[in-house]
């Protein structure tokens, strides 16, 4: 659907915009299934994570910002406008996903039980390091249409970020079909240590924020 709108051509962004639309209505049907913004932490803990839908959530929201023409900025942050009802779609993606643990390394891991293969946990475990990346990029460059607000404040922050970032996209990208060649490329990057605190993203918010600087540049 983005590379249709990408690819440029009025019956292929024509096409994008049907398909988003489509998109748009099914998950606003489907809210109340995926939307965990007001769920119950005790209920959170014992609820998995639907990273299928929350990714197509996130490429609705991102076709929005493309197909928005008004790309004014609002501050010095460089945020973009979208609609007012995207940008609720956006804030209830990145509360629901607050709410599941889907910005914690110990909550990724206990999406899955102890047992499961290791190969699965670390596809999991990447998979939702890397949705969490996009989702913090996305929130970090949007607000709401209409609006004078200016603040600093984001859904988003840094500080959110409790764990590391993804490894090697060498070990992401390797065919599966090899069940003995992914160890070898794994031994042969300097992988992050995932259980470590210092290792993770949101230990540089002490280091790269300043309350007093009212100025967004991370």
């Amino acid at each position: 659907m983005v590379g249709m709108w990408i690819q440029g051509s009025r019956s292929s962004q024509d096409s994008a915009k049907s398909l988003h639309f489509r998109l748009g209505t099914a998950i606003r049907s489907q809210r109340n299934q995926w939307d965990h913004s007001s769920l119950d932490p005790v209920r959170a803990t014992h609820t998995s994570c639907p990273i299928t839908t929350y990714q197509s959530v996130l490429l609705h929201v991102i076709l929005s910002i493309l197909m928005t023409r008004d790309f004014r900025a609002v501050d010095l942050g460089l945020r973009h406008c979208v609609p007012a009802d995207e940008y609720d779609l956006l804030m209830a993606l990145v509360q629901s996903c607050q709410r599941l643990g889907i910005f914690s390394y110990p909550d990724m891991l206990a999406q899955y039980h102890p047992d499961a293969p290791l190969k699965m946990i670390w596809v999991g475990v990447e998979e939702m390091k890397r949705f969490a990346l996009a989702l913090y990029k996305v929130a970090h460059m949007c607000t709401v249409m209409n609006t004078r607000e200016t603040s600093r404040e984001k859904l988003l922050t840094l500080a959110d970020l409790s764990f590391p970032v993804p490894d090697s996209d060498e070990m992401w990208d390797h065919p599966g079909d090899d069940p003995e060649a992914l160890p070898r490329v794994a031994a042969q990057n300097n992988r992050t240590e995932n259980g470590d605190p210092k290792e993770w993203i949101s230990t540089s918010y002490t280091i790269l924020h300043d309350r007093r600087v009212n100025f967004n540049w991370i």
